[in-house]
């Protein structure tokens, strides 16, 4: 009982400590910056709850002022190493000692949710900045203040998967497994979302066995933890395990509270259905999802939806299904685009001019709907607006590679190749290993082919089905190419190549200028590449007469 009473006594004493202290900071218009502690314990200085009411209060506002008592660490609190980037802030007995310390011996969790809030502001405003001495600064700060607050309580998940996400973010993968270790030791193994978090970060290292094996103990540790068994089912479908990808589905919407539904899950499974030829499966997902009331959280489920109406020929149907989502999410650039693109299909010109306008009045620095719309105005002639269209969406955001692959396309129909050479390059360089690039290899080397320039064409090929080993329309190309120039036997192996179910994909890609050195699989091809785009053609080389293709069939072959 007495107990009881002191517990009671140390809660009122806190929730005083923290109105009294936020009151006068919301009347100057900012929040807190320093952090409460909680008070001292019996047996050392005089207890809070021991005082009057009044030497309460007061006492109380004395101790939210002080300094945290903040675990220290062995070489303060950016210990580092050149070796590693990152060394673990604290050992594992030490993690046992403060977890099973009393809890008045921990800051407040409200000195946490405030330090982590502000980390994640930092971390927004490094992204916009554009010195990179301030944007550096920042993001020290940022992973100082993360480990600070690991130091507070060890035993929070919350702060590993925030330094994880954070290192990720810079590139920086074998720290971030290195915290994600951490963190299970610290928690015993019993967080999800740490687990979740380490296995996404295998899962991107294209580690799929390991990554399994963590998605597992994530949904051991929390068999209601969504977004596992969603991560889990999104690996098993891009390796074509597309029916133990549904029964993951299926088996995270189950365990999942009534009152608390995930709409990720029922949109995945019911894209998954649609994509396996399964449509009436899949409506009645995406009609379970709404009338469960999850369409007014996701639009994704009725972009989803709307696009399968559409495959089924149902287009009204389509049509009141994009409005029905429009009128829940009028800003959702997805749904603009989804209907836009349906319009310009069926031949409504018009009516999907007004859905890329109106879309892009909400959505001014999205660069997909600029390039949809530049792709409608270049497919009825208007070239010179299409052009207008493709340079605002570049100017938007210079690292989407599809607009670059458009733009390029564009230009090559109207007989413009140097400056279909120039965009696509410029597309490449973006990222070279990106399964966008793929696309963009196998356009050039299209484009390469019909001109005549055999050897440039091959080398374009193969880096597209090295980034995209899955990509058949590049292995067909490139066949083709083969079977052209007489070399038949080489273009039944390039086809039976694209119809196998699996391929090994090539790990460690490097495309960029500077991978001509060191041992690359690109070596050969980016020096032939970075040669070609320095210097003017070799007029030697072996070369065909141009083919001239009509737009129908280039249309069809991209």
């Amino acid at each position: 009982r007495k107990l009881v009473d002191v517990a009671m006594h140390l809660a009122r004493a806190s929730c005083a400590t923290y109105s009294e202290w936020c009151a006068p900071r919301r009347n100057r218009g900012h929040a807190p910056s320093s952090y409460a502690t909680l008070p001292a314990r019996r047996g050392g200085k005089q207890s809070v709850s021991a005082l009057p009411k009044e030497e309460n209060n007061a006492r109380a506002v004395e101790v939210v002022m002080e300094e945290p008592e903040v675990a220290k660490f062995a070489d303060g609190p950016s210990k580092r190493t050149e070796s590693n980037g990152y060394a673990a802030a604290f050992s594992l007995q030490e993690v046992t000692e403060n977890a099973s310390a009393p809890s008045s011996a921990k800051p407040l969790k409200i000195n946490r949710d405030l330090l982590l809030y502000n980390m994640r502001q930092k971390r927004q405003k490094a992204r916009r900045v554009k010195s990179p001495k301030v944007r550096q600064t920042l993001l020290q700060e940022v992973e100082d203040g993360l480990m600070k607050c690991m130091g507070q309580d060890p035993t929070d998940g919350r702060s590993y998967v925030s330094l994880g996400k954070h290192y990720v973010s810079l590139g920086r993968l074998e720290d971030a497994k290195r915290v994600y270790e951490d963190g299970t030791k610290a928690t015993r193994g019993e967080n999800a979302y740490i687990w979740q978090a380490w296995a996404t970060l295998e899962f991107k290292r294209k580690n799929v066995k390991q990554a399994r094996k963590l998605f597992d103990a994530a949904t051991v540790a929390d068999k209601q933890h969504a977004a596992a068994w969603h991560g889990w089912g999104m690996l098993e479908k891009s390796e074509g395990n597309f029916k133990r990808a549904r029964d993951l589905f299926v088996k995270g919407i189950r365990y999942q509270q009534p009152q608390s539904p995930n709409a990720f899950l029922y949109q995945s499974v019911g894209a998954l259905a649609a994509e396996l030829g399964r449509p009436d499966e899949a409506r009645q997902w995406f009609e379970e999802a709404c009338n469960m009331g999850l369409g007014k959280s996701s639009p994704a489920i009725w972009q989803s939806w709307g696009l399968l109406e559409y495959s089924q020929g149902n287009l009204l149907e389509a049509r009141q299904i994009f409005k029905s989502g429009l009128d829940k999410h009028p800003k959702n650039r997805y749904l603009w685009l989804a209907w836009a693109d349906m319009e310009a299909k069926e031949g409504n010109g018009e009516r999907a001019r007004r859905l890329f306008d109106k879309g892009h009045s909400f959505n001014r620095k999205d660069p997909a709907l600029l390039q949809a719309w530049a792709r409608l105005e270049g497919s009825v002639g208007d070239t010179e607006k299409a052009r207008k269209l493709f340079g605002m969406g570049a100017k938007v955001d210079p690292q989407h590679q599809p607009l670059w692959q458009a733009w390029g396309i564009m230009e090559w129909k109207v007989d413009n190749i140097e400056k279909a050479r120039e965009l696509f390059q410029k597309g490449v360089w973006v990222s070279p290993d990106s399964k966008d690039a793929c696309k963009l290899f196998q356009a050039w080397g299209l484009l390469e082919a019909q001109e005549g320039n055999v050897e440039l064409a091959r080398s374009l090929f193969k880096c597209a089905v090295k980034v995209d080993p899955r990509s058949s329309p590049s292995w067909q190309a490139w066949a083709q190419l083969e079977e052209r120039i007489g070399n038949l036997i080489r273009a039944n192996e390039l086809r039976s190549y694209s119809l196998q179910s699996r391929i090994e994909e090539a790990s460690n890609l490097d495309l960029s200028p500077t991978a001509a050195t060191g041992d690359s699989l690109f070596v050969p091809i980016v020096k032939r590449l970075s040669h070609w785009l320095s210097s003017p053609l070799d007029t030697k080389q072996k070369r065909l007469p141009p083919k001239k293709i009509d737009p129908a069939t280039r249309q069809s072959s991209l």
